[in-house]
């Protein structure tokens, strides 16, 4: 049976982190938009140095902790019905949260030298952009594998189970179309389809808190 307590709070922090990758989103959209090509070294610092991108690198930082709890909820919900799928995308869902940790101190670190002032923080801060798009394909990979593993594990139950793995699949498919257009080389259509993969990912998760909340209240 269910922990509860679990239940509960995971379905508290599943609503949490919906809610941070919400306001996040609309501060990464105010300082950086959606680009039609990557960046170069002086516009990333410029966007570092700005408080929209700094409110943005925060709040990120801070979701990760929520969602550590949101994982393990959702892997012992499922493991009953999808012990294999549940592993598995347990297995691939921790790659992505020790690869956000990374990324998010990377983040910190060029915010760190873009307010530095140092006469060659563009070149500190280049070698942090190579190793930011270095990080994002074992990320992208990660989330593929573990949101499609969830994906078909939630279709499994029944009600709000099925749409939440609806969005899961949905979530992995555009993960990797993000993948595929990036490594293409088409940033536009890569950041058009990043941002509706947010968009998706955020709904998919308030289903999680939905239905972990219900599995509390269940007697």
């Amino acid at each position: 049976m269910n922990e509860k307590p679990l239940m509960k709070w995971g379905g508290i922090c599943a609503f949490v982190f919906a809610v941070l990758w919400i306001v996040f989103e609309i501060f990464y959209l105010i300082s950086a938009g959606i680009p039609f090509q990557t960046p170069t070294v002086s516009e990333m610092a410029n966007m570092l140095s700005g408080g929209a991108y700094r409110t943005f690198i925060v709040l990120f930082g801070i979701s990760i902790f929520f969602y550590v709890v949101v994982a393990y909820s959702v892997y012992d919900y499922l493991r009953k019905t999808s012990y294999g799928l549940s592993r598995a995308g347990f297995g691939f869902v921790t790659v992505v949260i020790i690869l956000w940790f990374v990324y998010w101190s990377l983040q910190t670190a060029g915010k760190t030298i873009a307010l530095s002032g140092a006469y060659d923080f563009e070149t500190q801060l280049s070698v942090i952009m190579n190793l930011l798009g270095s990080l994002m394909i074992p990320l992208l990979w990660a989330m593929v594998l573990y949101a499609f593993c969830w994906g078909l594990a939630f279709i499994k139950r029944e009600g709000n189970n099925k749409i939440a793995g609806f969005l899961f699949l949905i979530t992995s498919l555009f993960a990797f179309l993000y993948y595929l257009f990036s490594i293409i080389g088409n940033v536009l259509i890569a950041n058009i389809i990043d941002l509706i993969l947010v968009i998706v990912f955020i709904i998919a998760h308030l289903f999680v808190g939905t239905i972990l909340t219900a599995e509390s209240k269940k007697g």
